[in-house]
């Protein structure tokens, strides 16, 4: 994604600002040290989800289905969670056909 012309200054400004507060400000921070993913995304197309609740126990889902494994060896934590969280709305934000309903 292209950076607006002001990015330069703005980082500038801030690390400025922050800098004469005896605060060290960090830009361009990389939020995540591996990549990105999701074990399973399931999306439905129409009629989908009449064979999924008359054929399986997924009666339940919607039209984006994003689906995390987890056992004894890689238990849900509460850090864990919350990078869970971050690769859903990762995700939401590069679907152009999604509603608030639909997910």
């Amino acid at each position: 994604m292209p950076r607006t012309p002001w990015d330069r200054s703005f980082k500038h400004f801030f690390g400025r600002f922050f800098s004469s507060l005896g605060i060290t400000p960090l830009t361009e921070y990389p939020v995540a040290q591996e990549a990105l993913t999701i074990d399973v995304v399931v999306r439905l197309g129409k009629g989908d989800l009449e064979k999924l609740s008359a054929m399986t126990p997924f009666y339940f889902f919607l039209i984006h289905n994003l689906i995390e494994f987890k056992s004894p060896r890689d238990p849900l934590t509460l850090s864990e969670y919350r990078l869970i969280i971050g690769r859903v709305y990762v995700y939401l934000s590069q679907q152009k056909d999604i509603s608030r309903h639909r997910v």
